[in-house]
């Protein structure tokens, strides 16, 4: 053994030292599955989706563009000629597509729609999605367009929907002259119903219709100023996204058309109806929404952009007016009494009335000679006796079409232009210097077409 050279010695590790290792590498473990834990808990916030809600219209084909299309088309752009028709009277088909909201929060929305635009009536009030029946009159004809709101919708919708009333409007409108009947709210109340197509949810003509949600509270935030020029009411919707749902929610309903058989005419003539006008006066848009009862921006949701929706006063049309109709007859006006004369009824273009069916009246109030019907008094052509006496009366019209219900009415005037005819007494054979017996008028008869003539002598 060499002495230069130190000796070596085997170094036995404590006991302290080997547990001091371990208790470092248990310590490494835990900081590496936290910062996974946090780095998943960033990951999720970072990319989870904002809830968002959209408001879409529906494009079912116009006059220069595909007619129909069925099913409808869900768009943000506006409606016009090109790519939609509607009457009015019809209901414009809405949805708004709800994502990313909170499962069994309670959440209102608020919608707004122009019920008077430019000085016309616009949209009146709320209906259920589909009503656009009975949808006839078309170039060329069709079916109803189907309507199904959950198309392109994002998420899953495996149950029906669920339906909520839509309350009608209560404030009626102050015009001079008035409309015939107390509208809005009239109107509303009789509201047809109308009838689905199978596999499609139940006709419903004032619901408004939710999928993945539940309803508990539709009410007008207000229901604007119909003597304005220029007005919108507002609307909240206030719902829950059910259990299941994703967040995931479809709502539907439709924004009903105001007609001038509702609103009639101003002292001018012209219809109160916004179908007349040039531009696009039918507008829905969203107001705000929230995760509260009221429907307030409270930042619980995020801020809305621009949802305005609009309808071109050019994709709408007009139902029948008197104006498009004219009268025939065999005879002239003024009429003689005692006169049977045909008289009918029809339109200068058929196309603006489908399959019209006509009720013949004359009202008592109005026959000074004593006009009759003579047989049936439906048709479009009747037999009418012009009456006994001289006057006049009133013949009234109504006119059934698919598009709408007209009544109109025309005056024929009953003149006498024949004179009375009148029977002497017999010649007399009187001797030469014979007394000449007095006149005696009630030996002289006479009669005439209007009424009882006067005799009297003359000489």
């Amino acid at each position: 053994m060499r002495k230069d050279l130190p000796s070596c010695s085997p170094v036995t590790p404590t006991t302290g030292t080997t547990q001091k290792i371990f208790r470092n590498l248990i310590g490494l473990k835990k900081n590496v599955s936290m910062i996974l834990v946090m780095f998943f808990l960033f990951s999720t916030s970072a990319f989870a989706q904002p809830a968002k809600i959209d408001l879409d219209q529906a494009r079912n084909g116009g006059n220069a563009g595909p007619n129909p299309i069925s099913p409808i088309d869900w768009v943000n752009g506006n409606l016009g000629s090109s790519n939609s028709h509607y009457r009015e009277g019809y209901s414009v088909p809405y949805r708004a597509r709800i994502n990313n909201i909170p499962v069994g929060t309670t959440i209102t929305v608020v919608f707004a729609f122009d019920i008077k635009h430019s000085g016309r009536n616009a949209l009146d009030y709320l209906t259920y999605y589909r009503k656009n029946q009975p949808h006839t009159g078309w170039l060329p004809e069709h079916t109803e367009e189907a309507v199904d709101p959950l198309l392109g919708a994002q998420g899953t919708y495996p149950t029906p929907p669920s339906f909520f009333t839509i309350p009608c409007p209560t404030v009626n409108a102050t015009y001079i002259p008035p409309t015939a009947l107390s509208q809005p709210s009239s109107s509303c109340a009789n509201l047809g119903q109308v009838t689905d197509p199978p596999a499609t949810p139940a006709g419903r003509n004032h619901a408004f219709t939710i999928w993945n949600g539940t309803i508990s509270n539709i009410a007008y935030v207000n229901e604007g100023d119909l003597n304005a020029a220029q007005s919108e009411a507002r609307i909240k919707v206030t719902f829950q996204a059910n259990a299941g749902s994703n967040g995931d929610v479809v709502m539907a309903w439709g924004g009903h058309i105001g007609s001038r058989l509702d609103w009639g005419f101003d002292a001018g003539g012209v219809p109160r109806s916004a179908g007349g006008i040039s531009g696009s006066p039918y507008h829905m848009r969203i107001i705000s929404w929230g995760t509260n009862t009221t429907g307030e921006q409270d930042g619980s949701l995020p801020n809305l952009g621009n949802t305005d929706r609009s309808l071109s006063a050019a994709a709408v049309a007009r139902p029948p007016v008197c104006d498009d109709t004219y009268i025939t007859t065999n005879a002239t006006n003024p009429l003689c009494p005692n006169t049977v004369i045909s008289i009918g009824a029809n339109f200068f273009d058929p196309a603006v009335c489908t399959t019209p069916a006509v009720q013949w009246l004359i009202p008592p109030s109005t026959n000074t000679s004593g006009a009759v019907i003579v047989g049936s008094n439906t048709g479009s052509t009747i037999q009418v006796n012009s009456g006994t006496g001289c006057g006049a009366f009133l013949i009234q019209y109504t006119i059934i079409c698919t598009e709408g219900q007209i009544t109109c009415d025309t005056t024929i005037n009953v003149v006498d232009v024949t004179p009375p005819t009148i029977t002497c007494p017999g010649n007399l054979a009187l001797a030469c210097n014979a007394e000449i017996p007095a006149p005696n008028t009630a030996t002289v008869t006479a009669s005439d077409n209007c009424g009882t003539p006067t005799i009297s002598h003359v000489g």
